[in-house]
């Protein structure tokens, strides 16, 4: 795994002795951002060659969106799909669980891709629902695994050629989902949760049977080996750098092991905080990525 420490030098005293490789700085991904007090009690929030072919349309041409609904026994799942005007053959699909996303130019380097909404109301919501027992990741898993099946049956997608991306809460949504979603080919996690109970909402419950169902650590045997991405600020203290580096080093153990190394990755970013980037430099290292693991083409 690469661990790319996307900081500026004032930034990395303290950093020395991670070992890892130092890039130049970066942004930080756009979601759904909660206060950066990690106390606050709500948030606002196998493998086939690809053929990269010339684009049809013209760069820049404003991406159509229309309805795509996924109807299930618990109700109607309303989706919005922008697609491809010249896809990649096998197609690629990016399911996008929050606004911020390059859309239009992952659009424009051969993706389809699907903005799917998160049916939780808010963090307290999950975390009450957690205490009584109720698993709202398992019901999120499955609408996810029913949106997928649909767009493989329209031709959007194939399996192993999904990508999930979600930011915060939705970035772990998008890995505990490849994790039990065989037929998800990758995901992207930025300034993503990754244990639960460093959040306030859910303070005191490292022993809930639910959340450590979905342990994301006791998981990394489930994503391998599938390609991976995490982001996150070097000074996230809303859902904590450290865990996300911990999440990282175990999931480069379990890749390694599986001669895979190279398809999980992460980017400690040059933000402090939870927080939007105004460079984009986060949604441009994760097209580079894409592209990189063979999901778009080249710019």
């Amino acid at each position: 795994m690469t661990i790319r420490m996307l900081v500026g030098a004032a930034m990395l005293c303290g950093m020395a002795a991670a070992g890892c490789r130092q890039e130049k700085p970066a942004g930080s991904p756009a979601t759904d951002r909660p206060a950066t007090d990690p106390t606050v009690t709500e948030e606002p929030v196998t493998e086939e060659p690809v053929t990269e072919e010339a684009p049809d349309a013209v760069a820049g041409q404003e991406t159509v969106w229309t309805p795509f609904d996924v109807e299930t026994a618990e109700g109607t799942i309303a989706c919005s799909l922008g697609r491809a005007a010249a896809p990649f053959t096998p197609p690629s699909l990016c399911i996008v669980l929050y606004s911020g996303t390059p859309d239009e130019q992952l659009i424009q380097r051969g993706a389809h891709v699907l903005r799917v909404p998160v049916s939780w109301p808010g963090l307290r919501h999950v975390a009450a629902a957690a205490r009584d027992g109720n698993d709202l990741f398992d019901e999120e898993n499955a609408r996810l695994r029913a949106v997928n099946a649909k767009a493989i049956e329209a031709g959007l997608s194939a399996p192993g050629r999904t990508v999930l991306m979600g930011g915060s809460r939705d970035g772990f949504i998008a890995l505990d989902a490849m994790a039990h979603i065989p037929e998800i080919g990758a995901a992207i996690a930025c300034q993503t949760v990754t244990v639960w109970p460093y959040l306030g909402e859910f303070k005191g419950m490292e022993g809930n049977a639910i959340l450590q169902k979905h342990d994301l650590q006791e998981h990394a045997s489930m994503m391998a080996p599938r390609p991976v991405l995490l982001q996150i600020g070097y000074n996230d203290e809303r859902v904590g750098t450290a865990p996300c580096r911990e999440l990282a080093e175990h999931l480069e153990q379990v890749y390694d092991k599986m001669g895979a190394a190279d398809r999980t990755e992460l980017h400690v970013l040059a933000i402090k905080g939870h927080v939007d980037s105004p460079a984009g430099e986060d949604d441009r290292r994760q097209l580079s990525w894409l592209y990189e693991q063979r999901f778009i083409r080249d710019e």
